[in-house]
């Protein structure tokens, strides 16, 4: 049985990429860290892995 809950990605790259890649005046915060993939199908539990991966990798521990 195969389970397809969500597709993300993760941006980690050199703010100055993205500043180069979208210009000046682009919101920078919004191009970095985790992002559920358009591209892909997405099930209805994947808003709240996001949040959780979010939360997971914030965490000091």
């Amino acid at each position: 049985m195969e389970l397809d809950l969500g597709h993300h990605r993760l941006r980690m790259g050199d703010p100055d990429f993205y500043r180069q890649w979208a210009g000046p005046g682009a919101d920078l915060i919004g191009l970095q860290g985790p992002y559920l993939d358009v591209l892909n199908a997405q099930s209805s539990y994947s808003p709240a892995l996001l949040d959780l991966f979010c939360f997971l990798i914030q965490s000091p521990e």
